[in-house]
């Protein structure tokens, strides 16, 4: 994993609420769930990184808010672009290429901008963004500015990857155990 700082030192800030808050960004998966219902995003995408995602939110005892409540999610789609995990969404088939990423690109960065703003509003704003993309999905991504939030990348194959974004998440999980 990189971790990259955009002028922030390496002693976080905390957010409004007292503790700090995150943000996973994640692409969408070829592999989905063939319902002909519409399906929460979460729920329909059926690759190694959402098979993960639902087991650390299935294992939570809070069914209230599954996720620790200082955690937001964003899934990058190819045919929708950026959509919470319950977004209901039906079985498609577009492959994120070059020529797609290239056509979503201000679209994605212009609704990540408010992601982040309404973030700001409501928790304080995000101190850190764990970005679980493959290197097309990233391409939306090119020339985001993400001023003093930390950022950290997964890198490698899919099952490291996965790997990577299971350990944060875990490690997110015990701090909110410990609070």
């Amino acid at each position: 994993m990189s971790e990259r700082h955009s002028g922030r030192s390496f002693e976080f800030e905390q957010g409004a609420q007292g503790k700090m808050n995150y943000l996973l960004i994640i692409g969408c998966s070829q592999r989905k769930v063939a319902s002909g219902e519409m399906l929460p995003a979460i729920d329909r995408y059926d690759g190694p990184t959402y098979r993960c995602l639902r087991k650390f939110r299935d294992t939570n005892l809070d069914k209230k808010y599954p996720f620790p409540t200082n955690l937001r999610i964003l899934i990058l789609s190819a045919k929708f672009g950026l959509i919470h995990p319950e977004t209901e969404i039906p079985a498609y088939d577009l492959e994120m290429t070059t020529g797609r990423a290239e056509e979503i690109r201000h679209e994605v960065k212009l609704d990540l901008y408010h992601c982040l703003h309404f973030y700001k509003i409501a928790y304080g704003g995000m101190d850190q963004v764990f970005i679980n993309l493959g290197k097309t999905y990233r391409h939306t991504l090119d020339g985001f500015h993400w001023g003093t939030i930390a950022t950290m990348e997964a890198s490698g194959g899919i099952g490291l990857k996965t790997q990577q974004m299971k350990a944060w998440l875990q490690r997110l999980k015990m701090e909110a155990n410990h609070e």
